[in-house]
């Protein structure tokens, strides 16, 4: 917080180095899905600045599958990616409508779309997530039992997309976490 003082008196500035809102994903940002089936983002937007504020929602299409189709609802409007969706919310008011959903087709591929909230009162405010939609080969839960061992080898990366290890048929060396079996991108859970 950023305090000024002027003739003795303690000035607090509206903003002190934080947002006026929070904005975050309810869902996984990363869904895999069928060929034809739809993947849905679920979002919420808490304001938590002290006076009423009108927010901006942007949504981008950032990476294109052919074919694929995205809309973007507020309060129940929808619209399609590249038009404004503007939402007013009270001092203390959260909204849960925002959503995404991604309509998929045959095609193999991964689809990634980002939602950027900016505040009207202070439009240096802004927040973003990225969502990623995908058919095709990728990630899927491996079968790993508890005992950690692996059934797959290969390089195998950290969520962060840093090599771990090579990995052998069987191999028991590992610890508990989530990995990542490249070029196939299996998603290993170790307990």
């Amino acid at each position: 917080m950023i305090v000024v003082l002027l003739a003795g008196l303690c000035a607090y500035p509206t903003w002190a180095g934080g947002s006026s809102f929070t904005f975050l994903c309810r869902s996984d940002t990363l869904q895999q899905v069928a060929p034809g089936a739809t993947a849905e983002f679920y979002f919420t937007l808490t304001h938590t600045g002290s006076e009423d504020d009108v927010y901006r929602f942007d949504c981008r299409v950032l990476d294109s599958v052919p074919g694929w189709f995205v809309v973007c609802c507020v309060r129940g409007l929808c619209f399609e990616p590249g038009t404004p969706l503007y939402d007013t919310l009270a001092a203390g008011e959260s909204d849960t409508t925002p959503h995404i959903t991604i309509y998929t087709n045959a095609t193999h591929g991964e689809e990634r779309v980002g939602l950027r909230v900016t505040s009207m009162n202070e439009p240096q405010h802004t927040d973003s997530i990225a969502v990623r939609t995908r058919v095709g080969s990728g990630v899927a839960e491996d079968r790993t039992g508890s005992a950690g061992r692996v059934d797959h080898h290969g390089p195998l990366f950290d969520v962060l997309g840093r090599r771990v290890v090579v990995l052998r048929l069987n191999e028991r060396r590992l610890g508990a976490g989530v990995y990542f079996v490249r070029p196939a991108g299996t998603k290993l859970v170790l307990r």
